[in-house]
């Protein structure tokens, strides 16, 4: 866990009723090209972690809350979540929560514009790969991104190594 004060272009300036993962497997191209998915209530930063992002080569989609990536489906496709804590409706953290129960083959990385020791402790504890403060050093998040993926292959290759097991 780390916190990173830096100067960066990247600064910041819910009901569940839907389903958050469509479990079904996805095509060789979504399997290809990892998807990170930006929930964040700025939209300035959204924009710019998303053209940070397609610059490695991702997919990026992005959410202004928490209810809105809960009503998108997803696929089992590697992939990452970036959260802001402080979101309009549902927080961060109990979105992390409810991703975590639904897509468990998506980390999660955290972004605040506020130092709170306790937020980082709970969202560290419920999995989070990452916590870093806004503004962040853009090689930082792109490293705790590239792992969050890793994970996320690992989770999904268990999966399909247990689909065959059963069958």
């Amino acid at each position: 866990m780390g916190f990173y004060r830096t100067e960066s272009p990247l600064r910041d300036g819910a009901g569940a009723a839907s389903p958050v993962c469509n479990r079904q497997e996805s095509s060789e191209t979504s399997q290809s090209l990892p998807t990170v998915f930006i929930v964040d209530g700025d939209k300035v930063a959204c924009e710019s972690l998303a053209a940070l992002i397609t610059g490695e080569g991702w997919r990026s989609q992005t959410f202004e809350s928490a209810e809105e990536f809960l009503s998108h489906p997803i696929e089992l496709a590697p992939g990452c979540l970036i959260l802001d804590v402080c979101l309009p409706g549902l927080s961060g953290l109990e979105l992390q929560k409810r991703a975590a129960a639904k897509c468990s083959h998506i980390p999660t990385v955290f972004l605040s514009a506020k130092e709170d020791i306790r937020t980082t402790v709970e969202a560290m504890k419920a999995g989070a790969i990452e916590f870093f403060l806004k503004p962040f050093r853009q090689e930082k998040v792109l490293s705790a991104i590239r792992e969050a993926l890793e994970r996320s292959r690992t989770v999904i290759a268990r999966e399909k190594q247990k689909r065959v097991i059963q069958w």
